[in-house]
């Protein structure tokens, strides 16, 4: 039956094979976003060893890695084994070329340590030069410098035309807002603690610093898979760090507080920007995951909390960040103002948004305007 369907509607076929791969990887259950891709990467390999063996067969070999060492330390180990170009190939005909150890890994920097990472660029560059199918894991980028803005806030367009992207990515998110927001809520993936500490993160952000309510933002980004134990990996800050520095900042986020992504101007993108610098909660990686995450919780109406995973891969096609505070700072700025903005002002996709949000039993995660978009990001995926 597989074989007929792959013949008679190969683009069917490449949906549904990726599809279960996805629910096999949901059903066997992870702690964060980096092992659920991880799981996929498995089950894609699996999917490999059908093709080849023309029936099911586990990959033993890895199975029992991840019994051993984790699904993280099985990935670690499998970059550093011989290439198989063979396997890749097969992968890549079946519309899975993303869902490799090497281009997770390549997605999360921060969970991996730099060797590691080093070695699934090069891995990927290899595979690509061997295979005849070209990739769909763009490497094009990974050691060039983002754009930046202007002093006048405006994006000095490069040969990519980033600006008109998104502008593409505003129509792709307001054509499928239902699509997006269904497949979202049917994944069911974020639940249980990410949740909970969520909620209770944006139900204490008045005063925004208090004790109880910093507590449960620094929890929040735990449970949403920013600190990993043991070596490698994303690090948060100790929480007495991150509560001081944002203490001398309680009077610009108060003030953030009133603002509206409506009426922004040079004066209140000065206050946001100051408290996205002063903020310290990473000890590792780059800053605009975790300060985006931290201001969200603070000043859900006018800052998105940012996601390599979903957010950089469905606007840029690649996961990578320079690790520099000023360019971070304007790389969420820019897609404040480019997509989620344009997105939160549409009037019909608002009106949606408000139903959405006043059914909070059905879509708990419908927590803000610029959360529903989020949330839409995350369902052009599932």
């Amino acid at each position: 039956m597989e074989d007929i369907i792959q013949n008679r509607n190969p683009d069917l076929a490449q949906k549904a094979r990726r599809r279960a791969v996805e629910l096999r990887a949901i059903s066997y259950g992870s702690n964060s976003e980096v092992e659920l891709e991880l799981l996929k990467s498995v089950y894609a390999y699996e999917e490999v060893l059908y093709e080849k063996h023309k029936k099911h067969q586990r990959a033993t070999y890895t199975w029992r890695m991840i019994k051993r060492v984790g699904i993280i330390g099985a990935a670690e180990k499998a970059v550093n084994r011989k290439i198989e170009p063979a396997g890749y190939k097969v992968l890549a005909e079946m519309g899975m070329h993303d869902l490799t150890f090497e281009a997770v890994i390549i997605r999360y920097p921060d969970v991996f340590n730099e060797e590691v990472v080093s070695r699934a660029k090069a891995r990927l560059k290899e595979l690509s030069e061997i295979c005849t199918k070209p990739m769909n894991v763009s490497l094009f980028g990974f050691d060039r410098p983002l754009q930046r803005l202007s002093k006048s806030g405006s994006v000095h367009k490069g040969p990519t035309g980033r600006k008109d992207k998104y502008k593409d990515k505003v129509r792709e998110i307001l054509t499928n807002a239902e699509k997006y927001h269904d497949a979202y809520y049917k994944a069911e993936i974020f639940r249980g603690p990410s949740l909970y500490f969520h909620q209770r993160a944006l139900a204490t952000r008045n005063p925004p610093v208090s004790f109880m309510h910093l507590e449960y933002v620094y929890a929040t980004l735990a449970s949403w898979g920013m600190h990993r134990m043991g070596r490698g990996g994303s690090k948060m800050q100790s929480f007495d760090t991150f509560f001081q520095s944002v203490e001398p900042l309680n009077d610009k986020i108060a003030e953030a507080q009133s603002f509206d992504f409506h009426e922004m101007t040079d004066i209140k993108w000065a206050v946001l920007k100051e408290i996205f610098q002063g903020v310290k909660v990473m000890a590792s990686g780059t800053t605009i995951v975790g300060h985006s995450k931290v201001m969200h919780h603070m000043l859900p109406n006018v800052i998105p909390p940012i996601d390599r995973e979903y957010t950089l891969w469905f606007l840029h096609g690649n996961t990578t960040i320079k690790n520099d505070l000023e360019n971070e700072w304007f790389l969420l700025k820019e897609i404040i103002s480019e997509v989620f903005i344009p997105v939160a002002s549409d009037m019909e996709f608002h009106s949606k948004a408000r139903r959405w949000m006043a059914r909070s039993e059905d879509y708990p995660w419908d927590t803000s305007v610029f959360k529903v978009v989020d949330n839409l990001v995350i369902g052009s995926k599932k």
